[in-house]
Parts: structure tokens; sequence; C-alpha cells
């Protein structure tokens, strides 16, 4: 089940998102993980195993302050060469 939380408010200060999914973990080094939003390089602040659920990975990501206002963004991530389902957020 999707749960929509409603745009991400960038006026309030720095914002981070948090992703999840699988296979994160086996990447060579922590340098291979990128994130695009919106089409903008975004910072990875944490990728590897998810703590609390055996087998899940997560990717902590600052969203960029440049995103402000644009509505609908894709989030991009690519690990070690290869592409994950894209997915979308909205911004204000």
């Amino acid at each position: 089940q999707l749960i929509d939380a409603g745009p991400v408010d960038l006026a309030i200060g720095e914002v981070v998102v948090t992703l999840y999914g699988t296979g994160w973990r086996l990447r060579t080094n922590a340098g291979d993980v990128r994130v695009s939003i919106g089409g903008v390089d975004a910072a990875v602040l944490f990728s590897g195993a998810q703590p609390e659920f055996p087998g899940l990975d997560q990717i902590n990501v600052r969203v960029p302050t440049e995103l402000r206002g644009r509505g609908q963004v894709a989030i991009a991530v690519n690990v070690s060469g290869r592409a994950a389902n894209l997915v979308s957020m909205s911004v204000r």
C-alpha cells in the first residue's frame, strides 16, 4: 500500500528522503550509489542494510533545495551501474 504524504516542503529547511529496496548493499563501494531527483544530483547520506527488516536495504538522500516549487519530480537510483525503477515525489 502506498501512502501519499503530500508534497515535500523545501521551505522548512533540509529535507532527507529515505528510499527502500533490495540489492543495494551489494555495491562495491559507497561511491557506486548515485541518486538524482528531478534530474539534479542528490547527496547520498547513507546506503546499506535497513536495520529492522532482514533483506531490506535503505538509502537516505538529501533533497536538493533548487527543486523548490518544481512539483512532481522523478527519483532515479543507480547502484553499481544498475538502475532501479523510477519513483516520483511532489516538491513544493
